[in-house]
């Protein structure tokens, strides 16, 4: 005979297929001897017996599968149905024996509370809890049947199924078990969470608490009290008393709500010796877990019981940690690099692999670099703990992330942050001795005896030399390991050699840039010194992107064929006969030669690179053809180069006698460095594209020794791992362990600053602003007024000239959308990340660091961009826009 019922004694984790995660979570906590009101779960089987009684219910349910996602009139007419048959289907007499059985051998006269409790809520990596419906104070035995065939029927409520259709759930997967508890009368109940969901602190537990039952508290109707409290001390951090002005209670046929008395509203709903029984729960069931716990608990005769735990599933994951138990403070890489999606693990591995600093040798994990939800972050605690370092380090982040600079200040002055423990300190004569000191000499050169034209000649020797070795010492391999061997010396390599060969110019400018502001006493003409750049990297690309679009636009057979079509670029013999397509298809020929290393998200090693998908570049050409107009992005680079000169010229002759020689040097090694900034970077992708080939014919191999389902596959694996399946080890079920992993990481947003003790520090609340408007990171100066185009993906979106690109970050595979675009928003950036050089280069206004700003402005709305003050005002609603 099937069982149906399961008894709270005899349910275990493992049974979460049975009785869902609610269930579940409730055996685990008997088992673990927390109090918990008696009780038994109706399994999944009888749910599926129940549903197996309806065939028009069956029907249904596959039609209400096929609904597309955001199809919210079909939810509504089909859920209703759905729920409509379920609610008239009588339970089937086995089910409703076995409840009768457990409702009898429960002891006492008391009601029920009946739970849903689905197969797909209250998990560890997503929660889908609070979707299904829950009935209290159930009393006899003839409605607790209507109750569960109720809970059994809320499956398909239209929130339910919204819920499950967008996050890609089909009806037949979620299945739907019953928690039939114990009613407990509560005087007081909440909900406490053992980390604080603001901070994330993992010390500081966050509970909430009013009078009666917790269906107030969770149902929004009252303002209850909060109590945040240290975990390891027990002491009160704070309180916060709510109005408590509402109380849900028992009643014969239910609940109901009860204004609470004026002199209980003031009191505080728990005392000290309550918080510290709430407190020394929290412990044990995260203890329990391994991992922080929202928990649902209440009062009765002044006892404590937990009625549901379930995991918080909104935290960000603290970043893996030292050795050691002091407070560590991690940076975002992630921000720092403008690449705040998830990064597959060997693209994380890339760069520890290529990191110059924190290992010495090439075996060596890298110390410094920690993941966390598939982003990268830099344990700075060894260089915060010196002094020399404390203070340097906030001040040069100031130039890629100010907000980031201000937040690791925020924590590394607080009291005790310094204090002596076995947390490591930098090896300062290490890195002075291979970093430091090297770029500091060369530093020091290119300011005040170096020829710039020697400067730019040896980082362009540099940048056509250095990747040429990488590809000869690959192709040198001869095998398989060889060649996994091969790509992980070119990462050892290649970062090192761009900061000893090229990065001490980039520097070099930017320290040029600062003394030339100071010694002109802040003159905004030194800002358009930044504009009109010879030789930057990116800006060259961009102007030969156009320059391919001009060949177009100059024949018109070529125009009208390219411009119905851009994607017969690919197709070159459908070209043939027609008037300037050979000049056209040896320009992309030579444009992916050089460029083709490239790609939105490109310090990703793991992204498709533009010489393999080339389709966002022809998005970008399609989207310049709308405009016939020919050489106008010279005519714009002339021009800024001009304004720049003039710049410069009136700079030197307005300065005192006394200085017009300095800045007179300066400007030249200023506009070296800015414009040699992006080819650092532009090395190492070339780099890194050389290993991602060498990486795919690695996973070939494993392919064909069947180690790897497929050669994507190899993505989920870092450097040691593929070493490992190289040399015979299957990697599969590592392969799915880690796609399982990474499912909801997209949903986490990743801090820019966050401790050991997974607190995220906040910056200090700005001045009071109007509203719809929003204060940033002024990067580039002037004011405009346009139609905003909010762009996640630079691969799949199209921006209109003249629009404001408001996006999340950029890098240079978005740098074609800046030739359309009328002014810059990033949500993350400093002076002198990505989109703020390009921004200034361009001679459009950039206000960086705004905080959501792809959710507060959507597509179609009218901003003021101000670059002068950092100031993004919304002027108007959305229009209707070109597709």
């Amino acid at each position: 005979m099937t069982t149906y019922i399961l008894p709270f004694s005899n349910i275990r984790a493992t049974d979460l297929p049975r009785v869902g995660g609610k269930g579940a979570n409730l055996g685990e906590m008997v088992a673990a001897g927390v109090a918990v009101p008696d009780g038994f779960c109706v399994t999944t089987e009888a749910f599926d017996e129940f549903l197996a009684a309806s065939s028009s219910a069956v029907q249904l349910m596959d039609q209400v599968d096929a609904l597309a996602p955001d199809d919210l009139d079909g939810v509504r007419r089909l859920g209703a149905q759905l729920r409509e048959q379920l609610e008239r289907t009588p339970i089937p007499a086995p089910i409703a024996e076995q409840i009768r059985v457990a409702f009898e051998q429960v002891q006492g006269d008391h009601a029920w509370a009946v739970r849903s409790s689905a197969t797909l809520e209250d998990l560890a990596e997503a929660s889908f809890a609070g979707q299904q419906d829950t009935y209290l104070n159930v009393r006899g035995l003839e409605r607790l049947l209507d109750r569960v065939r109720a809970c059994w029927a809320s499956l398909f409520t239209d929130r339910a199924i919204s819920y499950r259709r967008q996050h890609g759930f089909g009806s037949t997967i979620a299945k739907l078990s019953v928690v039939v508890q114990r009613m407990v009368q509560s005087e007081v109940s909440g909900i406490m969470f053992s980390a604080d969901p603001l901070s994330g602190h993992r010390g500081v537990a966050s509970i909430d608490a009013s009078w009666g039952l917790g269906e107030a508290l969770v149902s929004g109707i009252v303002e209850a009290d909060n109590y945040r409290i240290d975990r390891r001390s027990g002491a009160l951090l704070d309180q916060r008393l709510g109005a408590k002005a509402i109380e849900i209670v028992g009643t014969a046929n239910g609940t109901e709500p009860r204004e609470v008395s004026p002199a209980r509203r003031t009191k505080r709903a728990l005392d000290d010796a309550q918080l510290a029984a709430l407190v020394e729960l929290a412990n044990r069931v995260e203890a329990h877990y391994g991992t922080p716990q929202d928990i649902e608990w209440c009062f009765e005769g002044g006892r404590l019981f937990l009625v549901q735990t379930r995991p918080i599933t909104t935290l960000f994951p603290i970043p893996e940690g030292g050795d050691d138990n002091g407070l560590h403070v991690y940076i975002s890489i992630s921000h720092i690099q403008v690449m705040t999606d998830p990064i597959l693990p060997l693209g994380i591995d890339t760069i520890a692999q290529a990191f110059p600093v924190g290992k010495r040798r090439i075996d060596e994990p890298c110390r410094l670099i920690r993941r966390a939800a598939g982003r990268m972050y830099m344990d700075v605690t060894p260089a915060m703990l010196r002094r020399v370092t404390r203070k340097r380090v906030p001040q040069v982040m100031t130039l890629v992330d100010a907000q980031m600079a201000g937040l690791l200040r925020q924590v590394v002055t607080r009291d005790g942050f310094t204090q002596a423990d076995d947390r490591p300190r930098a090896d300062l004569g290490f890195l002075a001795r291979d970093l430091a000191i090297p770029v500091l000499r060369n530093v020091l050169a290119a300011l005040w005896w170096r020829d710039p034209a020697v400067s730019r000649a040896a980082v362009e020797r540099l940048t056509c030399e250095l990747p040429t070795q990488f590809s000869e010492h690959i192709a040198a391999a001869t095998d398989t390991a060889q060649r996994l061997q091969a790509a992980r010396e070119v990462l050892w390599g290649s970062m090192r050699s761009v900061m000893l060969g090229a990065f001490h110019v980039v520097l070099s400018g930017m320290i040029s840039w600062k003394l030339l502001t100071r010694l002109c006493k802040g003159d905004p003409r030194v800002a358009d010194l930044a504009r009109g750049l010879d030789g930057n990297v990116t800006t060259q690309m961009d102007l030969e992107l156009g320059d391919l679009a001009d060949i177009v636009r100059t024949h018109d057979a070529l125009y009208e064929r390219v411009r119905h079509d851009v994607s017969v670029l690919l197709r070159p013999a459908e070209l043939a006969g027609v008037e300037g397509a050979q000049e056209l298809l040896s320009g992309w020929q030579t444009f992916l030669d050089r460029y083709g290393h490239r790609a939105a998200g490109e310090i990703d090693m793991t992204k498709t690179r533009w010489a393999e998908d080339p389709s966002s570049l022809l998005q970008a050409l399609a989207g310049m053809l709308r405009d016939r107009s020919i050489g106008g992005h010279r005519t714009q680079q002339r021009a800024a180069e001009q304004a720049a000169e003039q710049s410069a010229q009136g700079l030197i002759d307005d300065a005192p006698f006394a200085r017009r020689w300095l800045i007179r040097r300066l400007i030249p090694r200023m506009r070296l460095g800015l414009s040699l900034r992006e080819h650092p970077k532009f090395i190492i992708m070339r780099g890194f594209f050389l290993v991602r080939g060498a990486v795919l014919q690695v996973a070939e191999d494993l392919v064909a020794t069947q180690r790897l389902a497929k050669i994507a596959d190899v993505w989920w694996l870092n450097y040691d791992e593929i070493e490992r399946a190289v040399a015979g080890e299957p990697m599969q079920e590592l392969v799915v362990a880690r796609r399982h992993e990474y499912r909801g990481y997209a949903k986490l947003r990743p801090p820019r600053v966050i401790t050991s003790e997974g607190e995220i520090p906040r910056p200090p609340r700005a001045a009071e602003l109007p509203p719809g408007t929003f204060a940033g990171v002024s990067a580039s100066g002037g004011v405009v007024e346009g139609i905003a185009r909010v762009i996640m993906d630079p691969t799949t979106e199209v921006m209109h000239a003249g629009e404001v690109l408001v996006a999340p970050f950029t890098d240079p595979g978005w740098t074609p959308l800046f030739i359309h675009a009328s002014a810059l928003v990033m949500e993350v950036g400093g002076l002198m990340t990505h989109g703020s050089v390009v921004a200034r280069e361009y001679g459009i206004p950039a206000v960086v660091g705004l905080d959501d700003a792809t959710r507060v402005i959507t597509s179609g709305q009218r901003i003021r961009v101000d670059g002068d003050t950092g100031i993004v005002t919304i002027l108007a609603d959305a229009e209707p826009q070109p597709t």
